[in-house]
């Protein structure tokens, strides 16, 4: 059995698959001891530094947090260690790896801070309301305060439009949520604006016709896919730059399913295939068995 995943183009899964390398490749790459017992609390008024932050950098960072802090409210944070083999300082270098403003009743309540390091900005920034995210929460490209995606958060469910960002500072993806699920068109662009795909969802499952476009060609389309609920359905169609017919290829619940047709540059069909549930038949078996 045979299945082709026709969803998106070769360069289009390679960009999905670099991501996450070039991603930790960018990360610090230092390695961090974070204690689990680590963890100290700081409230407004306490001079810093004190028995809980000791650093001149956490001192730096964290003075106008706790200045800013509301009444009944307090800092709790969470340190890690880096090895003074990695650092080549003469002691082991303590920070506060996350910082969470928390309620009377412990609860997260307010800003909380990732940072990857001691040095950089942070890494991650959402605010809580009595427990749960609520509000927008940003994260930013690794070392850097440019923005990486824009998350909205209504009482701990993401409801709005999520938004992923070039280093440019150009949009990436627009995702519309409601309920927590997926609902809508998904938009993806170049790092020049041009609109590289839109996929469409309901309730966090494909469904409808997914497009590519050619990068930064208009509105030249480069590969169609139907879906219905979550599966590849109906005719999928590929598309040369000039928009002649360059592949379509039938599918039957994400399963190959008819007769598949290549098509040469000048739209004489190269070569046909045919197909019944995934599998390759003859033409003649495929006239004996198939059916729609």
């Amino acid at each position: 059995m045979v299945f082709r995943d026709v969803s998106m183009t070769r360069s289009h899964r390679l960009a999905l698959l670099l991501a996450p390398l070039l991603a930790l490749l960018l990360a610090p790459l230092l390695p961090l001891a974070a204690a689990a017992d680590d963890v100290g609390l700081v409230a407004k008024g306490d001079t810093l530094p004190n028995a809980v932050v000791t650093g001149e950098g956490d001192v730096k960072r964290l003075q106008p947090l706790v200045a800013a802090l509301p009444d009944g409210h307090r800092l709790r944070l969470e340190f890690a260690t880096v090895s003074k083999a990695i650092t080549g300082y003469k002691t082991d270098l303590r920070y506060a790896r996350l910082v969470t403003t928390i309620d009377g009743q412990d609860r997260p309540d307010g800003l909380e801070l990732e940072y990857d390091d001691w040095y950089r900005p942070a890494r991650r920034k959402t605010l809580y309301r009595q427990g749960v995210k609520d509000g927008v929460e940003q994260l930013f490209h690794p070392g850097t305060d440019k923005l990486e995606q824009e998350i909205p958060w209504v009482n701990g469910t993401i409801q709005g439009v999520k938004k992923a960002f070039h280093e440019t500072g150009a949009v990436a993806v627009e995702t519309p949520y409601a309920g927590g699920k997926i609902a809508g068109e998904v938009r993806s662009y170049t790092p020049r604006g041009g609109l590289l795909r839109v996929a469409r969802f309901t309730a966090g499952v494909r469904d409808g016709e997914m497009v590519d476009y050619w990068p930064d060609r208009a509105d030249a389309v480069e590969r169609t896919v139907p879906y219905k609920q979550g599966k590849i359905d109906g005719m999928s169609r590929a598309f040369y730059a000039d928009g002649k017919p360059k592949w379509e290829k039938p599918f039957r619940g994400n399963l190959q399913h008819g007769i598949e047709k290549q098509f040469a540059p000048d739209g004489t069909v190269e070569r046909e295939r045919h197909w019944i549930d995934g599998d390759t038949v003859t033409a003649e078996e495929f006239a004996a068995k198939f059916k729609p």
